[in-house]
């Protein structure tokens, strides 16, 4: 497989977004940027001037109860100090003021002070660390290299002047943590990945050897977890025992709050070894309370920080949706990043999600099945993703274009690729929920298309050779590691929000079979078949020869309702160019809900709506109201509004469908074949493309399908 260049790529990304957004290299650390003389001056947030003013007694760090006047001063802070607005925080005094050089680029540093701080005898003079110390010190230790950017993690603006920085040719970034009151949350933490990804990025691209000074208030528990989580996002695959050890060497103790070390652990779903302890207390610490403030929401903030559910259930119990909130928000900067990179690996422009869209199957459009070769599957009634599968995380692209961030692992074969995981693969698929059993559900996501892998686009292939690139790229690498860590146990890969799959497709041959046996014996709710062309390219947005057909029943429009002003009643919208336009095909049934959802809740959300046909009250049909649409943000289009609409009214049954379906494998139409007399078959089709399902839902019945001609060798575990 011809693999793009690095600087082809980032060249080709930068032109597409003007060359004023950060762009991806394939084998970078991270989402990298594209200003090459350091961090842009927009993107830098000082806080106002601290030249002389009074701190007010709200502005202040939570680290540590380290907030003025509000504790007793350290036992050992030295002669003169005085508990007064300008006292150092607990424990600062006597906290070493840098770590030894992580990475061969972070400097762990407790905050510098200004000297306003350090004015009256507050802090002796062997004890003097501000700004210029801190860079001085930095530049010593590392044999004459300069910081080059100072991340400041502290939840104050009052310790130093950022400008002090700027003076001495610093960038600076303010990420505000709260500290004492819980670990670093989710966007926090995505931002610091992000912001000194970039600026690594750009010092590779000048062949710089610059320095990045990370700082909380001491230097440690919010240092270390942010160390920590680059670390675990960034290298070659992520180890988050050593980690975590090779903080702590350079700054000892290393992370002494256990509670941050716990939340890492929960994030990364790795085995804790028996030799990962947690630290003892800094001596210099002992006496202060490292308990979080009573109300203070610790918990509840940490608990919301993650995904709440897993593959196999709600860690709440409540019962799973497909559409469920999953994973974590993600730092906006970074999400217009991935915007860009979905729509460059998809060789589009634009600001909306840039993934395939069927047309509904209608009389008028139903010879297209006899003019193209094709494959069939059924169409899943659940939530549509694209997912990107990148060094630092895998992140979930809606309908609405909005992006979350789960924890999950894609390893990539060494050898093919020559990196350990996925980075810049694009996949796209649809995540359900499987009722397996009585009170025991599973949410996979189905994988039905691979459209860039590795920083490849694979746009412009056949579909069955992208379908083949899904199990041969991702799924199967990855079964095989998560079969080896179910043995080591050394990642705990239960806890992942949901199991991946490729979806099963047929050749034509298997329409039948995927009516009359496949769907009724599916575990989720199906509503329909999907016809995709075999040879055909991938195409963004509306794809005329891509064809959904439903079931009569559940055959539906998205609309965006509206109350009228004038007299209360539904209106209807769908999609225009640059405005929406009201439905006047029929009215809306106003027993809107079986689940008791009142009409004023419905005014101005997306809703599906299906057609009845003695709907309404003159009995002449009508929209019928069937679920929210929270997945989307906008109506129908008008040209998928009137596909469906004339889908409706020509009201093709599934006995039409297998009749003509055999027609044109008759005629041997579009290069569609009847299956070969006395060949093996498996419910309907030549050979299987998605394997078992260990996990239980569909195995025994899923069609067979080809993909490129070529039968597969073995069974493989599709998803554990």
């Amino acid at each position: 497989m011809k693999k793009l260049g690095i600087g082809k790529f980032e060249n080709q990304v930068r032109a597409r977004t003007g060359g004023h957004v950060a762009t991806l290299d394939p084998r970078s650390r991270t989402l990298s940027g594209g200003h090459p003389r350091g961090i842009p001056a927009s993107r830098l947030t000082p806080p106002p001037s601290l030249a002389a003013p009074r701190p007010r007694q709200d502005d202040h760090d939570d680290d540590d109860d380290d907030a003025p006047g509000t504790a007793p001063a350290p036992e050992n802070a030295g002669a003169g100090i005085t508990k007064d607005a300008w006292c150092p925080p607990d424990g600062w005094i006597e906290a070493p003021p840098q770590g030894a050089i992580v990475r061969d680029v972070f400097v762990p540093s407790k905050a510098p002070l200004s000297d306003t701080w350090h004015a009256d005898g507050r802090v002796p003079d062997d004890r003097r660390y501000g700004p210029n110390e801190a860079l001085a010190m930095a530049k010593t230790a590392s044999g004459g290299r300069d910081v080059e950017l100072v991340v400041d993690l502290t939840n104050s603006s009052r310790y130093y002047d950022p400008k002090a920085f700027d003076a001495r040719g610093c960038s600076y970034v303010k990420i505000a943590c709260v500290g004492k009151d819980a670990p670093p949350d989710a966007v926090a933490v995505q931002q610091f990945v992000y912001e000194v990804g970039k600026f690594l990025s750009e010092r590779a691209a000048r062949g710089g050897k610059g320095l990045v000074l990370v700082h909380c208030t001491h230097g440690f528990n919010r240092t270390g977890a942010m160390l920590v989580h680059f670390a675990q996002r960034t290298a070659a695959w992520p180890k988050l025992n050593e980690n975590l050890k090779a903080f702590a060497a350079a700054r000892p103790p290393g992370i002494y709050k256990p509670e941050y070390v716990k939340e890492l652990f929960d994030e990364y779903l790795e085995r804790r070894f028996s030799t990962t302890l947690d630290p003892p207390v800094p001596e210099w610490k002992r006496g202060v309370s490292l308990a979080p403030r009573p109300g203070s929401g610790a918990t509840d903030e940490l608990a919301s920080s993650r995904s709440k559910t897993t593959a196999d259930g709600n860690l709440d119990g409540t019962p799973m949706r497909h559409d469920d909130v999953l994973g974590t928000a993600v730092y906006e900067g970074q999400a217009r990043e991935i915007r860009n990179v979905v729509c460059y690996l998809c060789g589009v422009d634009g600001a909306r999600f840039p993934g395939s869209q069927p047309v509904s199957l209608a009389r008028d459009n139903m010879d297209t099945i006899s003019r193209h070769e094709y494959h069939v599957t059924w169409k899943a009634d659940g939530t549509r993703y694209m997912v990107l599968l990148m060094r630092d995380g895998t992140y979930l692209i809606d309908r609405k274009f909005e992006i979350r961030r789960v924890t999950m692992r894609f390893p990539a074969p060494l050898k093919t690729h020559g990196v350990s995981v996925h980075n810049a693969t694009l996949l796209d698929g649809e995540m359900v929920v499987d009722d397996i059993a009585p009170g025991r559900q599973r949410r996979r996501f189905l994988a039905y298309d691979c459209v860039a892998l590795h920083g490849e686009r694979l746009g412009e292939r056949a579909f069955v050779d992208r379908l083949a690139a899904v199990q041969r790229h991702v799924v199967d690498p990855r079964n095989v590691f998560l079969t080896e860590a179910g043995k080591s146990r050394a990642y705990d890969f239960t806890k992942e929000p949901f199991s991946v799959r490729v979806k099963d497709f047929t050749p034509l041959a298997g329409t039948e079979n995927f009516i009359r046996s496949f769907i009724p014996k599916l575990c989720h709710e199906c509503d329909g078949l999907i016809f995709q062309p075999s040879r055909s390219r991938y195409e963004s947005g509306t794809m005329d020869t891509l064809l959904k057909w439903k079931f009569t029943h559940l055959n539906s429009v998205d609309f965006r309702l509206k109350l009228s002003l004038r007299d209360g009643r539904a209106i209807l919208y769908f999609a225009m160019r640059d405005a929406e336009d009201i439905d006047t095909a029929g009215g809306f049934d106003p027993d809107v809900a079986p689940d008791g959802t009142k009409l004023a809740d419905l005014d101005g959300k997306i809703v599906e709506c299906t057609w009845d046909k003695r709907g309404g009250v003159a009995k002449a049909g009508a929209w019928k109201y069937l679920r929210v649409r929270t997945d989307k943000d906008a109506p129908n289009f008008v040209t998928v509004y009137r596909h469906t609409l004339a889908s409706i009214l020509d009201d093709i049954t599934d006995a039409e469908i297998i009749s003509y379906v055999g027609g044109v494998l008759a005629k041997g139409a579009g290069g569609n074949r009847a299956p070969r007399e006395g060949a093996r078959r498996s419910s309907g089709g030549d050979t299987a493309v998605g394997g078992g399902d260990t996990a239980g839902g569909y195995e025994s019945t899923a069609p067979a399908a080809h993909v490129s001609g070529a039968e597969r060798q073995q069974p493989v575990i599709d998803d554990i």
